[in-house]
């Protein structure tokens, strides 16, 4: 799926209220899945919605966050938000396996937030909500390490990040086969010029 990542994707499914800067959106009860807790939505948790084409921890998200125009401003108050997000049904939380003492969670999209940000009538990928097998796991996180390194040093360079596809999104013909890349994307430069980059993170598990 295209992720035009400037566009708001509330639009028919909630409506704002206040300014640019501190609006919230009021979603309808019939759009939410039932539960006892419904958010009103701010533009920060549409930015942070947006970011989970890749499944991303607190930290890796709160690094986002910078490119935003509403940032978290810590790992806390990122946490805390993420918690009642999936408290209204929107996200999903999940634990990496480790080795070590240390519980790293990862967040993804549930899929009435995946509804909420792209229409009811868009089919629910299920790679995009649901918890990452074992053997995926270090790819996985590989690839939003890549994706937030890029993506944050891309604003810092005052480049644009455009025409996005996430994992296996996007099909490219080549010849008889057919491939899909871990990401695709665009950069267009301050100068204007538009850069054109297919992602393969090599675990050492697959053909390239």
């Amino acid at each position: 799926i295209n992720r035009d990542i400037a566009g708001g994707r509330f639009a028919g499914h909630a409506r704002w209220i206040g300014n640019e800067k501190r609006g919230v959106m009021v979603c309808s009860r019939a759009r939410m899945s039932s539960t006892s807790y419904t958010p009103s939505l701010t533009r920060r948790d549409e930015e942070a919605l947006l970011s989970l084409d890749d499944p991303l921890t607190a930290a890796q998200m709160l690094r986002r966050s910078r490119t935003w125009r509403h940032p978290f401003e810590s790992d806390r108050v990122l946490r805390r938000r993420m918690q009642q997000l999936a408290r209204a049904g929107l996200v999903r939380i999940f634990r990496y396996a480790t080795t070590t003492p240390t519980i790293q969670q990862y967040y993804t999209l549930a899929p009435e937030g995946y509804r909420l940000l792209y229409g009811h009538d868009v089919p629910v990928p299920r790679g995009a909500v649901s918890e990452i097998s074992l053997s995926r796991q270090r790819h996985a996180f590989a690839l939003a390490e890549f994706m937030t390194h890029t993506i944050s040093a891309a604003h810092d360079a005052g480049c644009a990040l455009t025409e996005s596809y996430s994992e296996n999104a996007l099909k490219l013909t080549v010849g008889q086969q057919a491939r899909f890349p871990d990401r695709a994307f665009k950069l267009r430069t301050p100068s204007g010029l538009l850069l054109s980059f297919l992602v393969e993170i090599d675990m050492g598990t697959h053909r390239l």
